[in-house]
C-alpha cells in the first residue's frame, strides 16, 4: 500500500469515526430539544429549485439557510444545460475536449427524436454522457460504503474521459470536503473553473468553500464573478443571499433577497425567503407583509402560517397569533409542537382554561412524548399560580 492510500484509509477511518460521534450527539440532542415551531431556521423551508414558481414542495433546509441551496444549484445546472443543448447556433464543435461536439450531437439527437427522424449521431458519442452518469452513481455507491481512495480514482478517470463533466467536478469536491481536504477541494473547484470558464455554478461552489476557509475577500471575488456569468438567473439572487449571510453581511443579504422578491413577486419561495429574512434581522412590520403575501399566494403555506404567528405574537398580537396557529395545526394535526405552541400562545394571552385545555389534549393523545411532558409541566405551573 503507497503512501496515498495510507492517507485515504487514515482519513477514511477519521470520517467515520466523527460521523459515528456526530449521529450519537445528533441522537443525543433530538431527544432532549425538539424543534422549535416557527423559528425559521429550523422549521421547514419551502423549495426554491424553480426560482419563479410556487409549486414547489416544502423540505428542510439547513441552520444557516432559509432555503435549500442545492436545489437551487441543480435548478441552475439544469437550466444551463437546456440552453446549452438547445442554442445549436452557438455551439463550438471543434472545442479541445468535444464538449461542443457532444452537445450538438445531444441536441440534434433530441430535435430528430421530436421530428420523428431517425438519429446519425456517432453511437460513441451518444454512449459517453450515460457512461459518465454511471460512473457517477457508482462513485457516490463508494463514497457511501466509505470507499473514498476507490471513489476518487474513479471520479478522476471519469474527468480524464470527459474534462466537461460538471457533476464530476461537484462530486469529487464533496468528497475532498468531506474529507476536510480544503487544498484539494479549492484545486478541484480551480480545474472546474479552467474546463468551463462560463460556467456560473463552479464560482459559487468556489466563493463557498473560501468563506468556509477564512478567505473572505477572495469569496466575494468568486461571488461577484458569479453574478456575472448568472446573466439574469433568478436563482443566483437566492444563492448569493446565502453566502453573503454566512460572510456575515446582512444589507447585501437582504438586498440580493429584496431583488428577487421584485423580479418575481408571484413566486411563494423568494416572499418566504425575504419574511423569514426580514423576521429574523428584526424587521417585523416587513415581515408581516411578506408572509401575508405568501399565505395569500398560498395559504396552505405550514411555514409561512407558523412565521406569521412568530411575528404576531413578538408583537403581543396573541389573538392573531392564534388564528394562524390553529390553520397550522389543521394543516399537520399529528405536528405536537404545534400544538404546544398554541398552548403557550394562550398563555401569555391570558387565556389560562384554553391553555390547559390544549395541552391536556397532547397529553391524551400523546402520553409518553417529550411534548406531553412539557405539557405536563406547564399545567403543572399554571395550577399552582
Amino acid at each position: 500500500m503507497n503512501l496515498t492510500k495510507l492517507a485515504f484509509a487514515a482519513i477514511a477511518l477519521f470520517a467515520v469515526l466523527i460521523a459515528l460521534h456526530a449521529a450519537y450527539l445528533h441522537g443525543a440532542k433530538s431527544a432532549d430539544a425538539p424543534t422549535k415551531a416557527g423559528d425559521p431556521t429550523s422549521e421547514t423551508a419551502h423549495s426554491a429549485a424553480e426560482a419563479g414558481s410556487a409549486e414547489a414542495t416544502e423540505e428542510a433546509a439547513g441552520p444557516a439557510e432559509d432555503f435549500p441551496v442545492e436545489s437551487l444549484i441543480e435548478a441552475m445546472m439544469a437550466r444551463a444545460g437546456r440552453r446549452s443543448d438547445d442554442d445549436l447556433d452557438d455551439v463550438d464543435a471543434g472545442r479541445p475536449g468535444g464538449k461542443g461536439k457532444r452537445n450538438a450531437s445531444s441536441a440534434r439527437a433530441r430535435k430528430e427524436q421530436e421530428d420523428g427522424q431517425t438519429s446519425d449521431a456517432d453511437p460513441a458519442e451518444e454512449e459517453q454522457p450515460r457512461k459518465g452518469d454511471r460512473a457517477l452513481a457508482k462513485a457516490q455507491e463508494l463514497i457511501e460504503l466509505g470507499d473514498y481512495e476507490a471513489a476518487r480514482n474513479l471520479l478522476e478517470n471519469t474527468l480524464e474521459n470527459n474534462p466537461n463533466n460538471d457533476k464530476a467536478y461537484r462530486t469529487l469536491a464533496k468528497l475532498y470536503r468531506t474529507l476536510g481536504m480544503t487544498e484539494e477541494e479549492l484545486d478541484t473547484y480551480a480545474r472546474w473553473l479552467e474546463a468551463s470558464p462560463d460556467n456560473p455554478v463552479p464560482h459559487f461552489y468556489m466563493a463557498s468553500a473560501l468563506t468556509h476557509s477564512g478567505a473572505d475577500d477572495q469569496a466575494l471575488a468568486e461571488l461577484s464573478t458569479f453574478m456575472q456569468l448568472s446573466g439574469g438567473d433568478l436563482t443566483a439572487y437566492p444563492m448569493a443571499a446565502s453566502l453573503y449571510r454566512r460572510l456575515g453581511m446582512g444589507e447585501q443579504e437582504g438586498a440580493m433577497l429584496e431583488t428577487w422578491a421584485a423580479a418575481a413577486p408571484d413566486s411563494v419561495d423568494a416572499r418566504r425567503a425575504l419574511a423569514t429574512y426580514y423576521q429574523r434581522t428584526g424587521h417585523s412590520a416587513a415581515a408581516l407583509v411578506e408572509y401575508q403575501a405568501v399565505i395569500d399566494l398560498a395559504p396552505e403555506s405550514f411555514s409561512a402560517q407558523i412565521g406569521l404567528a412568530n411575528v404576531l405574537q413578538s408583537l403581543g398580537r396573541y389573538d392573531e397569533a392564534e388564528s394562524h396557529l390553529i390553520t397550522a395545526m389543521n394543516l399537520r394535526p399529528g405536528d405536537l409542537n404545534v400544538r404546544l405552541q398554541l398552548g403557550d400562545t394562550y398563555r401569555r394571552a391570558g387565556d389560562v382554561a384554553a391553555a390547559i385545555e390544549t395541552y391536556q389534549a397532547i397529553i391524551d393523545d400523546q402520553p409518553g412524548s417529550q411534548q406531553a411532558r412539557r405539557a405536563a409541566r406547564a399545567i403543572n405551573r399554571l395550577e399552582r399560580q
